[in-house]
């Protein structure tokens, strides 16, 4: 087999991962054997393509979910102000804003640091 139809046979293969939640179910998808997948993730070219990949789409769905940090803080915020809403719904509201406002600080602090760390070393 040519080492472009194999490279094709093999993206197809990355696309049926990326769209079930199994090895098993994705070569079902296929009609080949999950064997066949397997024997693929001992191929570095295909881990390097199946690896980034995957980073595309986590860098997609990161830039999803970071785009929808406004709306749902402002939703949020408007809960906790809203006199008339339900106490629980509103205490539930403000917890949510504290814990991921103090896990942001976190990961911003630390990121910092990293920053900093790494400055450090690349100055040495």
């Amino acid at each position: 087999m040519g080492k472009e139809m194999m490279i094709r046979r093999q993206e197809k293969v990355i696309a049926a991962l990326l769209s079930t939640n199994t090895r098993e179910e994705a070569a079902e998808k296929l009609g080949i054997n999950s064997r066949t997948i397997r024997r693929y993730f001992t191929d570095p070219e295909f881990l390097e393509r199946y690896n980034e990949a995957t980073k595309g789409i986590i860098s997609n769905s990161t830039e999803q979910i970071q785009k929808s940090l406004s709306p749902a803080i402002t939703t949020l915020k408007a809960i906790v102000e809203d006199e008339d809403a339900n106490i629980h719904a509103r205490v539930s509201a403000a917890r949510s804003l504290l814990e991921y406002g103090i896990r942001l600080t976190e990961i911003n602090d630390i990121g910092a640091r990293l920053d900093k760390l790494e400055e450090a070393i690349s100055e040495e």
